[in-house]
């Protein structure tokens, strides 16, 4: 077992460019290394752009817009002006604070976006990210491990069940299963043949299970896939409703779990998956995130700055009026001060959801270096007296206290992310 405390390891840096002015010759391959690394991060780049693509966001409509191939060619043109630029400067003589090469060898110019996260105990979590990128700590993010995962695929999803046994989803059919808390990773098969003609880019958005052997996986398309032994079988489930892409799946009982999607879509089972229902939302929008603060009292956000309501178990939803146009990615509870903490676009407020029809936002204090106006917040959890932890845009790991008004930022690329394959 590797046992990390905070400056025990130093990451490594690397010269990546270091040749005489006059030896043009090393122009071209520093040409391609650099716009390499541009494509590997290009949901970085284009993060934004990407995202509307993926949730079909353009804000009032749900139309699907694919990046124009002169955006993508101009943008391929201007970094590498800058890598020309760059090279010539000697600014590549001495790595930037985020570029850190660790042992594994792999070159990462920028933080990955985050995308998901779960945190089993209060010291014990898992972040995930851009490519394949899994993060851990045990020490309630004083130092994080990175895990080798095999891929380098997007991930979007993951969900342990205890301190062991976990799984991580996304794109190109990924999914990612571990036994020993991601000292070790393995790929799990799904039948993935329906959803490739549906999707090239085979999309599994989210995962959730209820114990060891019963879990759930959604998919961009639509589709829901279960098993009932832990991951080693996956069968694809019919959902009765509208066609739509799916975001989120979370279950709040063995019994009870929900469903949201795009076009105001929000199914429903009570019957511990066996079977789902549609539920009327009274909007098109997309939907994207869903938490209750008690069996009868739940809220769901969505694009456009939405944010429906029920009071009586999810038969009925009402839209609530905020006040806001940003995209909502996710709400989550924090059980501890029943303050509702919702994130998205430039936006991480909170508002007390045992107001009644009184929706006050309270804005969150960022810690330094983290500017509101540029950062996109994806996924949170809330854990029992232990605060509530974000994740977002360029690798922001954030966590707030319960009932605090300000957040901290837990992970800083450059000082306390160390590799090495265990974390358990």
């Amino acid at each position: 077992m590797l046992k990390l405390t905070t400056g025990a390891v130093t990451p490594q840096r690397t010269v990546l460019f270091k040749m005489p002015f006059f030896n043009l010759l090393t122009l071209v391959p520093s040409l391609v290394l650099f716009n390499k690394i541009l494509i590997n991060n290009f949901y970085l780049i284009w993060g934004e752009i990407y995202l509307m693509r993926e949730t079909r966001s353009i804000p009032t409509n749900n139309s699907y817009k694919r990046l124009p191939v002169t955006r993508t060619l101009l943008g391929v043109i201007v970094c590498s002006v800058v890598a020309v630029t760059a090279y010539y400067l000697g600014l590549f003589s001495t790595a930037h604070s985020s570029v850190s090469v660790h042992s594994t060898g792999t070159i990462r110019w920028v933080p990955d976006h985050l995308y998901d996260l779960q945190f089993v105990t209060e010291d014990k979590g898992w972040v995930v990210g851009d490519y394949g990128t899994i993060l851990t700590t045990h020490d309630g993010g004083k130092s994080w491990t990175r895990q080798e995962t095999g891929t380098k695929a997007l991930l979007r999803g993951v969900d342990f069940v205890d301190e062991k046994r976990g799984w991580a989803v996304g794109l190109r059919g990924t999914v990612l299963h571990t036994e020993d808390g991601g000292q070790s990773w393995v790929k799990q098969t799904i039948d993935t043949m329906r959803l490739r003609s549906l999707d090239p880019d085979i999309y599994l958005r989210d995962v959730d299970f209820i114990d060891t052997s019963r879990g759930w996986i959604i998919a961009r398309t639509g589709s829901i896939f279960v098993t009932r032994d832990g991951g080693k079988n996956w069968r694809e489930q019919v959902l009765e409703g509208k066609e739509a892409h799916l975001n989120r799946v979370r279950f709040f009982t063995q019994q009870i779990g929900w469903i949201v999607g795009e076009f105001g879509s929000l199914f429903v089972t009570r019957d511990g998956g066996r079977s789902w229902q549609a539920r009327e939302t009274g909007t098109s929008v997309t939907l994207m995130s869903i938490a209750f603060l008690n069996p009868q009292v739940g809220y769901v956000a969505g694009l456009s700055g939405t944010i429906l309501r029920t009071r009586d178990g999810g038969e009925r939803w009402e839209t609530i009026s905020t006040g806001r146009k940003e995209n909502f990615f996710d709400l989550c509870i924090d059980n501890g001060s029943g303050r509702i903490l919702v994130l998205g676009t430039r936006f991480l407020h909170w508002f007390e959801g045992r107001n009644g029809d009184n929706l006050h936002w309270h804005e969150i204090i960022l810690p330094p270096g983290v500017n509101l106006l540029e950062t996109w917040f994806y996924s949170s959890q809330a854990n029992p007296d232990a605060g509530v932890w974000v994740v977002g845009q360029k690798g922001i790991v954030l966590h707030c206290s319960s009932g605090k008004e300000s957040c901290r930022t837990m992970l800083n690329w450059g000082k306390n992310v160390y590799p090495g394959k265990g974390g358990a």
